[in-house]
C-alpha cells in the first residue's frame, strides 16, 4: 500500500514541476535523470525498499540487536538496514572493503562509525566532515587471510626449471570499458607472448564480474594452448592457494596485485585498458608495460631480484593498507565490542 501511494504522487507531479526540481544551474537535468527516478519510484522498486526496511527493523527488534555491521553503504538492503538502525539507535559500523573507499562522501547516518585501514582513508572521511570521534583504524580485515599464504611453500610440482604464472584478469567487456573484439586481440597478444617463454605454466583466473569463461575456454581450444588453464573459481582459499604457487603475477589493473606484492611476488602490471589507470603507476613496486610491449621481456625482469623494487613494495602496501598482520579483525572486534557496551 505505502509503495503504491508513493509511486502514484511521484506519477502526480506534472513534467515541468520535475524539470524544476531537478536542475543545475539554468540546465534541467530531468531529460537525462528521468528513467533512474521513473525506476526508483515505481511500485515495484518502492516495494522491495519498504520491504527491506520493515524486514529490518523487525528483525533489530525481535533479535535485541545491539549494532549493525556493513561493508558497503551503497546497496538496496545497505541503506534500509542503516535507516533501521537509526531509528532504532543503535551503532553502525562500516568496515572498509576496499583500496578505493571513501573516495565521496559517505553521507553519515545515525551513529555511524568507521573501521578502515590506515591514516590515509582516516583522512579521506576528515576531509568529508566526519568526526575523528567516529573512525577507527584497524588494519585491512579484506587482506587478513593473506597471512596465512605468507610462509607456505612454493609447490614446483618436481620441476624447478618451469615459469609458473599467475594471470587475474579484469572484467572490462562486462563493464564496457573495452569492446569485445578489441579485449581479445589485446588478450590473444599477451598469451602468445607468454607462450615464448621456456616451460612456462601459465593459470587465468577470471574476475568474479566476468560472464565470459565459456570464451576463455574456446580460446585455449582454438590455440591449443596445452599449458593455459582457465579458472572462475572465486574461492579465497584457491586465489591464495595460486597466488602462494605463482613464480610471477601478471594483472591488468587489479587491485590483487597488492595480495602478490604482501606475499613477495613480483608483479608485472599490463595497461591492457590504455588508460593507464591502476594503483601501483608509477610507484616502483612492480614491472609496469603496455600490451604492444614485450610481456615475456618483462616476466623474465620481474623474475630478477631487485631490492629498491622489494622496498618501494612495502612502502605501497603500507601506504593502501598499514598494518597488514592477519589481526584486522581482532582489533576490529574490539572496537565493536566497547562502542557498543561499554560506556562512553
Amino acid at each position: 500500500k505505502t509503495a503504491r501511494i508513493l509511486s502514484q504522487r511521484w506519477k502526480n507531479l506534472g513534467e515541468k514541476d520535475k524539470q524544476n526540481m531537478l536542475r543545475c544551474k539554468e540546465k534541467s537535468l530531468w531529460p537525462y535523470l528521468r528513467y533512474g527516478f521513473n525506476l526508483f519510484f515505481s511500485v515495484h522498486f518502492l516495494y522491495l525498499t519498504v520491504l527491506y526496511y520493515e524486514l529490518c527493523k523487525k528483525i533489530i527488534i525481535q533479535e535485541q540487536v545491539n549494532a549493525t555491521v556493513l561493508s558497503s553503504t551503497n546497496g538496496l538492503f545497505d541503506k534500509c538496514l542503516t535507516a533501521a538502525a537509526k531509528q532504532n539507535n543503535i551503532p553502525m559500523f562500516i568496515v572498509q572493503h576496499g583500496l578505493g573507499g571513501f573516495t565521496v562522501n559517505p553521507e553519515v547516518v545515525g551513529d555511524m562509525n568507521f573501521l578502515v585501514f590506515n591514516p590515509l582513508y582516516k583522512q579521506k572521511l576528515l576531509d568529508h566532515g566526519v568526526s575523528p570521534k567516529s573512525i577507527f583504524i584497524t588494519g585491512a580485515l579484506v587482506f587478513d587471510d593473506v597471512v596465512t599464504y605468507l610462509h607456505k611453500k612454493q609447490n614446483k610440482e618436481n620441476n624447478l626449471n618451469k615459469t609458473n604464472l599467475f594471470i587475474a584478469t579484469s572484467p572490462f567487456i562486462d563493464e564496457k570499458r573495452i569492446k569485445k573484439e578489441t579485449y581479445w586481440k589485446l588478450f590473444a597478444k599477451v598469451i602468445a607472448d607468454l607462450q615464448k617463454m621456456p616451460e612456462v605454466s601459465i593459470v587465468v583466473k577470471l574476475h568474479p564480474l566476468e560472464r565470459n569463461y565459456l570464451d576463455y575456454l574456446a580460446f585455449v581450444r582454438k590455440n591449443g594452448y596445452k599449458n593455459l588453464k582457465i579458472t572462475k573459481n572465486n574461492d579465497r582459499s584457491v586465489f591464495y592457494h595460486l597466488l602462494a604457487n605463482c613464480d610471477v603475477f601478471v594483472n591488468f589493473g587489479s587491485s590483487a596485485a597488492l595480495e602478490a606484492l604482501m606475499l613477495n611476488k613480483p608483479v608485472v602490471d599490463i595497461d591492457i585498458s590504455g588508460n593507464g589507470l591502476h594503483f601501483t603507476k608509477g610507484s616502483g613496486a612492480t614491472i609496469e608495460v603496455l600490451v604492444k610491449d614485450n610481456i615475456g621481456g618483462a616476466v623474465r625482469r620481474a623474475l630478477q631480484k631487485d631490492a629498491k623494487r622489494a622496498q618501494e613494495a612495502k612502502k605501497l602496501i603500507q601506504h593502501f593498507c598499514g598494518k597488514v598482520d592477519g589481526k584486522a579483525y581482532e582489533r576490529a572486534a574490539k572496537v565493536i565490542y566497547e562502542k557498543t557496551f561499554l560506556p562512553p
